[in-house]
């Protein structure tokens, strides 16, 4: 399995709200032991098999500590993979909670796993992964994937035309960039 990490963003959210906007992966360059990488974000390179019952949401990728579920997951027009946090109930999950919240904790990581196809390597020597599988996504300590975080999208009224938003979607305040 493989990770990518990336800074949170938490706005202005509703008090009680049930879920958060994230970007939970972008086309965005990472460095490797073996050169620089790129997830491939195009329609028919994320398998998305996984993603629609949802993913777990873990506390820097132990599995043992689910602190939150990812649903709602999709590929949106921008090349990015986005989805909502839903915080879980347990007591280390409402610790960690309340550490976002306060600003404390600040990044994501996407766990995932290669397809079969190998990577096409473009011309900067960069290596574009054309089928690769989300697994997990984890609070972390260290970004990577500075284009993904929660709350972040380039344009709201996007994000409200591409989904009926119900009275528990927490949308946040957003700044376009």
């Amino acid at each position: 399995m493989r990770y990518r990490t990336f800074s949170l963003q938490i706005e202005n959210r509703t008090e009680g709200a049930k879920f958060y906007p994230a970007v939970l992966s972008s086309e965005s360059p990472v460095e490797r032991d073996y050169g620089t990488e790129i997830l491939d974000h195009s329609p028919g390179a994320v398998d998305q098999s996984r993603t629609k019952r949802g993913l777990p949401l873990l506390w820097a990728h132990d599995n043992q500590t689910v602190v939150g579920r990812v649903e709602r997951i999709r590929l949106t027009d921008d090349r990015k993979l986005r989805g909502e946090l839903r915080p879980g109930n347990s007591e280390r999950a409402k610790e960690i909670w309340a550490d976002i919240g306060a600003g404390v904790i600040t990044d994501l990581s996407i766990g995932y796993s290669y397809g079969k196809s190998k990577p096409t390597k473009r011309s900067d020597g960069a290596l574009v992964f054309k089928n690769w599988q989300p697994l997990e996504v984890s609070l972390v300590a260290i970004p990577a994937d500075t284009q993904a975080g929660i709350g972040r999208s380039n344009n709201i009224y996007s994000i409200r035309k591409e989904k009926n938003m119900d009275e528990n979607y927490d949308i946040g305040e957003v700044t376009p960039k």
